[in-house]
């Protein structure tokens, strides 16, 4: 069973992962709390929880995605999409940092 990043791509701006993988976690054991251990029951009912949530964070994404591009065209170069994996990834670690501050 996947979880958080590992189910769904988090949004790519804020860091949403970990978030994801908390509700999927209490998604999942609610489901179960529900149906009993009839795994094809509770996995139906987890994903019929979980599915407008990831696709409203799934829908902002890509809509932030497409702004960031039709700011910049210069995003779409092979230099942009590199820039684009950096800023990613320096977000990221700011992130983790963040967590591991308490903040």
């Amino acid at each position: 069973m996947l979880i958080g990043d590992g189910a769904h791509t988090a949004h790519f701006s804020i860091g949403s992962g970990t978030r994801l993988a908390m509700e999927d976690s209490i998604a999942l054991y609610k489901a179960f709390r529900e149906v009993g251990d009839d795994v094809k029951r509770a996995l139906a009912r987890f994903v019929a929880t979980r599915r407008p949530v990831v696709e409203k964070l799934l829908a902002a994404a890509r809509d932030d995605a497409a702004l960031i591009l039709d700011r910049d065209p210069e995003l779409e170069s092979d230099r942009g999409q590199a820039l684009r994996v950096l800023l990613y990834l320096f977000e990221r670690e700011a992130a983790v940092r963040n967590l591991r501050s308490g903040g």
